[in-house]
Protein backbone atom coordinates (compact mmCIF):
# COMPACT_ATOMS: atom_id res chain seq x y z
CA UNK A 1 0.00 0.00 0.00
CA UNK A 2 1.45 3.39 -0.75
CA UNK A 3 3.80 2.70 -3.14
CA UNK A 4 3.83 4.98 -6.18
CA UNK A 5 7.21 5.83 -7.90
CA UNK A 6 8.27 8.65 -10.23
CA UNK A 7 10.11 8.95 -13.05
CA UNK A 8 13.40 10.92 -12.65
CA UNK A 9 12.73 12.19 -16.22
CA UNK A 10 9.39 13.24 -16.92
CA UNK A 11 8.41 13.70 -12.91
CA UNK A 12 5.05 11.33 -13.85
CA UNK A 13 3.92 9.40 -10.72
CA UNK A 14 2.24 6.17 -10.58
CA UNK A 15 2.20 3.04 -8.86
CA UNK A 16 3.90 0.69 -12.08
CA UNK A 17 5.56 -1.71 -9.61
CA UNK A 18 8.00 -2.21 -12.80
CA UNK A 19 9.49 0.96 -12.03
CA UNK A 20 11.25 -0.95 -9.48
CA UNK A 21 13.29 -2.64 -11.89
CA UNK A 22 16.76 -1.03 -13.28
CA UNK A 23 16.33 -0.46 -16.88
CA UNK A 24 12.59 -0.54 -16.87
CA UNK A 25 11.62 2.99 -19.53
CA UNK A 26 9.17 5.04 -18.46
CA UNK A 27 5.75 4.38 -20.37
CA UNK A 28 5.51 8.33 -20.83
CA UNK A 29 8.65 9.30 -21.58
CA UNK A 30 10.62 6.54 -22.57
CA UNK A 31 13.37 7.09 -20.34
CA UNK A 32 15.06 4.49 -18.83
CA UNK A 33 15.97 4.72 -14.91
CA UNK A 34 18.77 3.86 -12.95
CA UNK A 35 17.13 3.31 -9.82
CA UNK A 36 13.65 3.59 -8.48
CA UNK A 37 12.64 6.70 -7.11
CA UNK A 38 9.65 6.22 -4.20
CA UNK A 39 7.47 9.17 -4.76
CA UNK A 40 5.93 9.63 -1.17
CA UNK A 41 8.76 10.38 2.06
CA UNK A 42 8.99 7.55 4.23
CA UNK A 43 7.30 9.28 7.09
CA UNK A 44 4.25 8.72 4.87
CA UNK A 45 4.96 5.03 4.70
CA UNK A 46 5.70 4.52 8.42
CA UNK A 47 2.05 6.22 8.98
CA UNK A 48 0.27 4.17 7.23
CA UNK A 49 1.68 1.37 8.95
CA UNK A 50 1.41 2.85 11.99
CA UNK A 51 -2.41 3.91 11.51
CA UNK A 52 -2.96 0.11 10.04
CA UNK A 53 -1.32 -1.18 13.26
CA UNK A 54 -2.71 0.65 15.84
CA UNK A 55 -6.03 0.40 14.28
CA UNK A 56 -5.70 -3.31 14.17
CA UNK A 57 -4.79 -3.61 18.03
CA UNK A 58 -7.24 -5.02 20.37
CA UNK A 59 -7.84 -3.29 23.77
CA UNK A 60 -5.66 -5.08 25.77
CA UNK A 61 -2.82 -5.58 23.74
CA UNK A 62 -2.10 -1.32 24.32
CA UNK A 63 -0.60 -2.34 27.00
CA UNK A 64 2.75 -4.13 25.18
CA UNK A 65 3.40 -0.62 23.34
CA UNK A 66 3.84 1.43 26.40
CA UNK A 67 2.87 4.58 24.70
CA UNK A 68 -0.88 5.07 26.06
CA UNK A 69 -2.04 3.12 29.54
CA UNK A 70 -4.70 0.19 28.95
CA UNK A 71 -7.81 1.83 29.60
CA UNK A 72 -6.70 4.55 26.60
CA UNK A 73 -8.62 3.53 23.25
CA UNK A 74 -5.93 3.28 20.49
CA UNK A 75 -8.51 4.28 18.36
CA UNK A 76 -7.48 7.80 19.33
CA UNK A 77 -3.77 6.78 17.49
CA UNK A 78 -5.53 6.04 14.20
CA UNK A 79 -7.13 9.59 14.43
CA UNK A 80 -3.90 11.27 15.38
CA UNK A 81 -1.86 9.51 12.61
CA UNK A 82 -4.53 9.96 9.75
CA UNK A 83 -4.47 13.71 10.43
CA UNK A 84 -0.43 12.95 10.64
CA UNK A 85 -0.17 11.63 7.68
CA UNK A 86 -2.60 13.86 5.52
CA UNK A 87 0.09 16.70 6.50
CA UNK A 88 2.86 14.95 5.51
CA UNK A 89 1.20 14.53 2.19
CA UNK A 90 -0.16 17.79 2.01
CA UNK A 91 3.39 19.24 2.96
CA UNK A 92 5.12 17.05 -0.10
CA UNK A 93 2.50 18.12 -2.36
CA UNK A 94 3.16 22.26 -1.50
CA UNK A 95 7.00 21.45 -1.72
CA UNK A 96 6.93 19.84 -5.34
CA UNK A 97 4.85 22.64 -6.49
CA UNK A 98 7.20 24.92 -4.99
CA UNK A 99 10.17 22.90 -6.08
CA UNK A 100 8.66 22.88 -9.80
CA UNK A 101 8.64 26.84 -9.78
CA UNK A 102 11.95 27.07 -8.64
CA UNK A 103 10.69 28.54 -5.08
CA UNK A 104 14.16 28.69 -3.08
CA UNK A 105 14.51 26.39 -0.07
CA UNK A 106 14.70 29.41 2.52
CA UNK A 107 11.21 30.91 0.56
CA UNK A 108 9.37 27.32 0.54
CA UNK A 109 10.36 27.33 4.70
CA UNK A 110 8.93 30.36 5.07
CA UNK A 111 5.90 29.74 3.30
CA UNK A 112 5.21 26.58 4.70
CA UNK A 113 5.79 28.13 8.80
CA UNK A 114 3.60 30.84 7.48
CA UNK A 115 0.66 28.47 6.93
CA UNK A 116 1.01 26.28 9.32
CA UNK A 117 -2.62 24.84 9.56
CA UNK A 118 -3.86 22.51 7.22
CA UNK A 119 -6.75 25.29 6.61
CA UNK A 120 -4.34 28.02 5.90
CA UNK A 121 -2.49 25.47 3.34
CA UNK A 122 -5.39 24.87 1.29
CA UNK A 123 -7.21 27.88 1.71
CA UNK A 124 -4.56 30.05 0.56
CA UNK A 125 -0.84 28.99 -0.06
CA UNK A 126 -2.37 26.51 -2.69
CA UNK A 127 -4.21 28.99 -4.32
CA UNK A 128 -1.47 31.47 -4.17
CA UNK A 129 0.65 28.95 -5.60
CA UNK A 130 -1.26 27.56 -8.06
CA UNK A 131 -4.05 30.08 -9.31
CA UNK A 132 -6.66 27.59 -8.53
CA UNK A 133 -8.80 26.99 -5.82
CA UNK A 134 -7.92 23.39 -3.97
CA UNK A 135 -11.78 21.95 -3.86
CA UNK A 136 -11.35 22.74 -7.65
CA UNK A 137 -8.76 21.44 -8.13
CA UNK A 138 -10.13 17.87 -6.39
CA UNK A 139 -13.42 18.14 -8.82
CA UNK A 140 -11.74 18.20 -11.49
CA UNK A 141 -8.90 15.00 -10.93
CA UNK A 142 -12.39 13.07 -9.54
CA UNK A 143 -13.68 13.08 -12.68
CA UNK A 144 -13.43 10.19 -14.32
CA UNK A 145 -11.10 8.32 -11.85
CA UNK A 146 -13.47 6.29 -9.65
CA UNK A 147 -12.56 8.03 -6.38
CA UNK A 148 -14.32 11.06 -5.05
CA UNK A 149 -11.72 13.23 -3.87
CA UNK A 150 -13.53 16.14 -2.58
CA UNK A 151 -15.13 13.13 -0.15
CA UNK A 152 -11.59 11.80 0.97
CA UNK A 153 -10.91 15.83 1.78
CA UNK A 154 -13.60 16.74 3.74
CA UNK A 155 -13.14 13.15 5.72
CA UNK A 156 -9.53 14.88 6.36
CA UNK A 157 -10.87 18.16 7.48
CA UNK A 158 -13.08 16.27 9.76
CA UNK A 159 -10.67 14.01 11.41
CA UNK A 160 -8.51 16.99 11.83
CA UNK A 161 -11.08 19.09 13.57
CA UNK A 162 -11.83 16.12 16.01
CA UNK A 163 -8.33 16.05 16.47
CA UNK A 164 -7.65 19.31 17.28
CA UNK A 165 -10.56 19.31 19.87
CA UNK A 166 -8.95 16.45 21.27
CA UNK A 167 -5.58 17.59 21.36
CA UNK A 168 -6.57 21.53 22.79
CA UNK A 169 -9.77 21.10 24.49
CA UNK A 170 -9.71 17.79 25.47
CA UNK A 171 -13.33 16.57 23.73
CA UNK A 172 -12.68 13.00 23.52
CA UNK A 173 -16.27 12.59 22.54
CA UNK A 174 -15.69 14.29 19.25
CA UNK A 175 -14.42 11.36 17.63
CA UNK A 176 -17.22 9.32 16.70
CA UNK A 177 -16.66 5.24 17.39
CA UNK A 178 -16.63 4.86 13.27
CA UNK A 179 -14.34 7.90 12.92
CA UNK A 180 -10.88 5.24 12.83
CA UNK A 181 -12.62 2.66 10.85
CA UNK A 182 -13.29 5.43 8.17
CA UNK A 183 -9.86 6.79 8.60
CA UNK A 184 -8.25 3.58 7.74
CA UNK A 185 -11.04 2.64 4.56
CA UNK A 186 -9.49 6.62 3.58
CA UNK A 187 -6.18 5.46 3.32
CA UNK A 188 -5.59 4.73 -0.20
CA UNK A 189 -7.67 7.56 -1.71
CA UNK A 190 -5.90 9.74 0.65
CA UNK A 191 -2.76 9.06 -0.87
CA UNK A 192 -4.08 8.53 -4.61
CA UNK A 193 -5.86 12.33 -3.91
CA UNK A 194 -1.95 13.76 -3.91
CA UNK A 195 -0.92 12.43 -7.01
CA UNK A 196 -3.67 12.56 -8.77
Amino acid sequence: LGSFYCCVSCNTVDNDRNRTKVGYPCPRCGETNEAPRVYFPITALSLVDLIQGFYHIEGNAVAHFRLYNPKTDPSLATVVFFCSLGDVLLTHLLKEIMLKQGVVKKERDRLLADNLSIRLRVDRLYPALTQQKWTSDLKQVSAGKGLNYLETNKLFLEVNECRNLWLHQGNRWGISPDLPKRCVQAIWPLLCLFVA
